[in-house]
């Protein structure tokens, strides 16, 4: 029979029947094998030795080599391509492997890129190896993705009187795929005086540029009344000028103007007290008020107009009263007359007459004829 080369040890025929003849009787065969290498390369060597009865010889030979250079091969597809999420958990490597020529193993290698926060592309590559170190690979890339945001709480909201400080921006963020930090931007809407609204945004950002939003509403208000100074309570004389309105107003948190608002409670002749009542109002409309009371007194007594003097007469020659009046500066007169009769002699006395002017407010003056 012909050599031949067979791929595994176990592929080699059974051996060949060889027969011999010879022309002068009958011929015997032997059979001698020798074989050579090891379970990956190798094979066999037959040789046959054919006998006459004279003892002649003849001898033929086959050479069979087996050689295993066939990789081994996995059943099936290692494990497909795949995308996770980060956090996930990673599948198991998981892979059977066979070979033509006997057992095979399988082995797995990984190699990881890192990406952006705690993301990463691994690839794992697959070895079969057979009992001859023949080789066969297969890889898988597994990759590990971050779109989820980051969480983020803002500081709460809050309402504070225009003159507090406004707190510090603040947050808290965490991410399930590496470090967030946080950025914020104010938007604010005045209201009035210095009060506002500010719409505060914050913007958790993770290293996968994933984002997330949270807002805090600081709400400034004024509740706080502006302060107000009138002018000093006052007392003058009837014909006095009064005093303009004068009043200081202020606010905490704005500007603050004033109204005056006056009432009047009547006492004698043209005299009264008027009490002012000034009104502070800030921008936010808050409002407070004071008082300035202004008393218009009349101590100033009438004035006679051209009273009559003293005189002397002869005998009984008295002449009659007069009339006379009296001016005031603060309202009306009434005016009496006190007479004393005659107190003398019949040659010589007196008479004595006094008149008295009194005001509404009760100041008098006396004027005396004799």
């Amino acid at each position: 029979p012909a050599d031949m080369t067979v791929e595994c040890a176990s592929d080699i025929p059974a051996q060949a029947v060889v027969t011999a003849t010879d022309a002068c009787g009958d011929v015997t065969v032997t059979m001698l094998q020798d074989p050579f290498g090891d379970e990956c390369t190798g094979g066999i060597v037959y040789v046959w030795v054919a006998t006459d009865p004279c003892g002649l010889t003849t001898t033929c030979s086959q050479t069979i080599s087996y050689d295993d250079q066939t990789p081994p091969s996995f059943d099936q597809e290692c494990p497909a391509d795949l995308t996770i999420e980060c956090g996930d958990p990673i599948p198991a490597p998981d892979a059977t492997a066979s070979d033509n020529c006997g057992e095979a193993n399988w082995t797995v290698d990984a190699v990881q890129t890192p990406g952006c926060g705690n993301t990463f592309v691994m690839v794992r590559t697959y070895t079969a190896t057979d009992e001859c170190d023949n080789t066969s690979t297969d890889t898988q890339i597994i990759t590990v993705i971050d779109t989820t945001p980051p969480s983020i709480e803002a500081a709460a909201d809050l309402t504070i009187e225009c003159t507090n400080p406004i707190p510090a921006p603040a947050a808290d963020v965490a991410d399930t795929c590496g470090e967030a930090d946080w950025t914020v931007i104010g938007d604010v809407t005045e209201t009035c005086g210095e009060t506002f609204i500010m719409t505060r945004t914050y913007t958790a950002m993770d290293e996968c540029g994933n984002t997330a939003t949270d807002t805090q509403v600081i709400t400034v208000v004024d509740t706080t009344p502006p302060t107000i100074v009138a002018a000093a309570d006052v007392t003058i004389e009837c014909g006095t000028p009064l005093p303009p309105p004068n009043a200081d107003a202020n606010d905490t948190c704005g500007d603050a103007s004033w109204t005056v608002a006056s009432e009047v409670t009547e006492t004698c002749g043209e005299t009264f007290i008027m009490v002012r009542t000034y009104t502070a109002t800030d921008e936010c409309e808050n409002t407070a008020t004071t008082t300035q009371t202004i008393t218009v007194v009349d101590t100033t007594p009438p004035v006679f107009n051209n009273p009559p003097g003293d005189i002397t007469v002869e005998c009984d020659d008295i002449p009659g009263q007069p009339n006379i009046s009296a001016d005031d500066t603060c309202g009306d007169v009434g005016i009496t007359l006190s007479v004393n009769g005659y107190n003398g002699t019949d040659c010589s006395g007196e008479m004595i007459r006094v008149w008295t002017a009194t005001d509404e407010c009760g100041n008098a003056a006396t004027h005396t004829q004799i």
